[in-house]
């Protein structure tokens, strides 16, 4: 069903009809679309953008913003390209590629290279002028976050990116999409902040008013796990965190993203059967001739699972598969990865 629906998503053919209330994720198929609805909302969650963009790129703008909250960066960039393509007056799938291009809670930062990427995309989105006031007060806030793309800086674009996403949940308090990005925002401007235990319950706080109205939307859950995955907060929202594998039971990083809390909590065989269901959808994710990088960040979860059961025979066994599968796609995430999984093995066994 993944295969199908990423195939399709980013296919030239589309079609949907959009504008239904909670209207479901949908692959983009044509006559197919109605009677696939019901199973697509099950692979990627719900959203309901209501983008002022055609109609019948609708579903497929909606499936692409649920893989921007699933942080699936590069099929949700790949998804919001071909929207562009597919209706040139769509502001919003410009906005939507320079969200592609930066990653708030994850270490690897845009080059030069990319910000002008991003800048460019911005501006693109700004000349076509989005239709409705959501869409202005997110494209304002990724303009915040790659102005002056010139500027060497992360964490200033982070606290401008966040700051116009509180102007934007201001102005709009009942809006679930801002208010998802709000919640992501805090939680990346907290990471430097002094009082960053109070900024993930915030975080939480802002995110659990969109689960209330739709527990299936991808970014209510996964930033709920990312504001739990602190001292202290591990136990917050178990319902939330197992809800995850639900509603993307073949999406690398939602199945990957409950260990987080797991590992908190020392639940070693949970640990390891998440990051196994997320290992195995990883390979049906490749980028290019290259294999995902979330492979190897489940691979490396799941060593220290087994690691921490003393099971040193099967940890073995998978620092060997991740040794042995590749190319891995480039990136610091596998760099990463690699590097630490022969250490972490040597380590934990005091070797």
């Amino acid at each position: 069903m993944t295969r199908l629906l990423l195939a399709t998503l980013f296919a030239l053919a589309c079609g949907g009809t959009g504008g239904a209330d909670e209207r479901a994720v949908s692959d983009g198929g044509d006559e197919q679309t109605a009677a696939a609805a019901t199973d697509v909302a099950e692979e990627l969650g719900t959203v309901d953008f209501r983008a002022s963009c055609a109609p019948a790129v609708q579903e497929d703008f909606d499936a692409a913003v649920a893989l921007l909250h699933h942080m699936m960066y590069q099929e949700a960039q790949t998804a919001f390209e071909t929207i562009a393509s597919q209706d040139p007056g769509c502001a919003m799938a410009h906005w939507g590629v320079a969200m592609t291009l930066f990653h708030p809670l994850w270490p690897g930062r845009p080059d030069v290279a990319t910000r002008e990427r991003g800048w460019q995309a911005v501006q693109r989105a700004r000349e076509l002028e989005p239709g409705t006031e959501r869409e202005r007060l997110l494209l304002a806030a990724a303009e915040a976050f790659f102005r002056e793309p010139d500027a060497d800086e992360w964490w200033p674009r982070i606290q401008r990116w966040a700051g116009s996403m509180e102007a934007a949940h201001e102005a709009r308090p009942d809006d679930d999409e801002i208010a998802a990005f709000h919640g992501l925002a805090i939680l990346a401007a907290g990471q430097t902040a002094d009082d960053q235990l109070a900024r993930n319950a915030r975080a939480a706080d802002v995110v659990a008013e969109v689960y209330q109205r739709k527990p299936l939307h991808p970014g209510a859950i996964h930033y709920t796990i990312h504001a739990d995955d602190a001292t202290g907060r591990a136990g917050e929202h178990l319902d939330v965190v197992a809800r995850y594998g639900e509603i993307a039971p073949s999406v690398p990083h939602a199945l990957h993203m409950p260990s987080h809390i797991y590992v908190r909590l020392g639940d070693w065989p949970e640990v390891i059967e998440w990051n196994d269901r997320s290992a195995d959808a990883a390979l049906d994710h490749s980028t290019g001739a290259n294999v995902s990088f979330h492979h190897a960040h489940a691979l490396d979860y799941q060593l220290y699972g087994f690691l921490q059961q003393g099971a040193d025979g099967r940890a073995e066994t998978v620092l060997d598969e991740a040794l042995s599968t590749g190319p891995y796609q480039e990136s610091f995430a596998s760099a990463f990865h690699l590097a630490v999984m022969p250490a972490r093995f040597a380590l934990e066994r005091r070797d």
